[in-house]
């Protein structure tokens, strides 16, 4: 077996360490983007109110005045508590799916180590058996642990993309929020907590599945070394097709369950519900 050098692994961590700088970076622009749009928001809802005609005079303007002031406030302090309830909710996520899986972290190196290692002691075992030295056998040979290497490098970015997006999300995503502080963007804040509810409910699915994925390979370089049957360009193909299916399911059915979350989720982020 090859040694997993976890090279992946800092790069997720070189990412991890970089998002985790940009709350401090990045709170200035969402605390200035907020009173930008709230200001916005409140005059906008003043003009129409003077324009428009109320029977209900100066406590009309007052319960209007209410009603966005508690809004906003609502939404100021969502955009203040973010930068803690974002990770908050992530690995909330995450933890659900490490205990039900036994998995205690998602670490993509030992993904594509486990390929690496497949290809060499399947190139190695052919050898021992004499089937280089077959030109076809060594052409199925050459293809197919380029293509396990391949299937399993694509379950390592997979993994990868996943907890990039939610280093991103932890790290970034809160200034959205801000957004909400104005009827015409806060669309955009929706989308925002829409996406790390996604980004919560594929980590968990991704925990599950990569669990599985990995008690099914971590014995293929043993089966491969101690089965001179399991060793023929042939039986090299099954696993080929086993590796690109299970590199599918790997993707395709976390992306599926995110989904369960709908992309029209309102959340009631808008000020535009029964005002002005």
């Amino acid at each position: 077996m090859f040694l997993d050098l976890g090279i992946l692994n800092d790069v997720l961590d070189a990412f991890q360490q970089a998002t985790a700088g940009w709350v401090f970076t990045l709170y200035g622009v969402s605390v200035h983007l907020f009173f930008l749009l709230g200001s916005l928001e409140l005059t906008w809802s003043g003009i129409r109110y003077a324009l428009s005609s109320h029977d209900s005079g100066l406590f009309g303007f007052f319960e209007l005045a209410f009603r966005k002031l508690f809004y906003l406030g609502f939404v100021f302090w969502l955009l203040e508590a973010a930068p803690a309830l974002t990770p908050l909710i992530i690995s909330s996520f995450q933890k659900a799916g490490g205990l039900a899986s036994g998995t205690t972290a998602l670490r993509p190196s030992t993904f594509l180590a486990t390929g690496v290692a497949i290809a060499a002691d399947y190139i190695s075992q052919m050898n021992l058996l004499g089937l280089l030295l077959d030109p076809f056998a060594v052409l199925i040979a050459a293809i197919g642990v380029f293509l396990i290497v391949l299937s399993f490098a694509a379950m390592a970015a997979i993994i990868t993309v996943t907890l990039v997006e939610s280093y991103l999300a932890i790290g970034a995503n809160f200034i959205l929020l801000a957004f909400a502080a104005s009827r015409w963007t806060a669309g955009i804040a929706q989308g925002a907590v829409t996406n790390v509810l996604r980004i919560g409910v594929k980590l968990f699915v991704l925990y599950l599945v990569s669990a599985v994925v990995a008690g099914l390979t971590q014995g293929w370089a043993d089966l491969v070394n101690s089965s001179d049957w399991f060793v023929g360009p042939f039986n090299l193909l099954t696993l080929v097709g086993t590796s690109v299916i299970l590199a599918l399911l790997l993707w395709l059915i976390p992306t599926y369950a995110a989904r369960i979350v709908p992309a029209g989720l309102t959340l009631g982020l808008s000020p535009s519900v029964g005002d002005n």
